[in-house]
């Protein structure tokens, strides 16, 4: 991994954007605004219950799982773990 300050810096503002999606991610969500949940994901979604999906069906998948509730709360820790590769990152959430 290329340890020069410009890639230092790129690597932390990637891992801020992470953060900061994850954020947008449980605030959409509780507010069922699922446009912005929607730009919360690349074009296809790989998760452990739904496998790869196209984004506009994994919105619908959760849209569909929330509805019979009235309201959720995500909490806003920082319980995810940022994983930087060479040509990817990946974040892990908590359980």
């Amino acid at each position: 991994m290329d340890n020069t300050l410009e890639s230092r810096v790129r690597r932390l503002e990637d891992r801020v954007g992470i953060s900061e999606t994850v954020i947008r991610y449980g605030v959409a969500v509780d507010a069922r605004n699922w446009e912005v949940f929607a730009d919360c994901f690349a074009p296809t979604v790989t998760t452990e219950r739904t496998g790869e999906v196209a984004r506009n069906e994994f919105v619908t998948f959760v849209a569909g799982a929330l509805d019979g509730f009235t309201s959720t709360q995500h909490l806003k820790l920082p319980g995810h773990l940022v994983k930087q590769g060479h040509d990817h990152q990946a974040m892990l959430s908590a359980r």
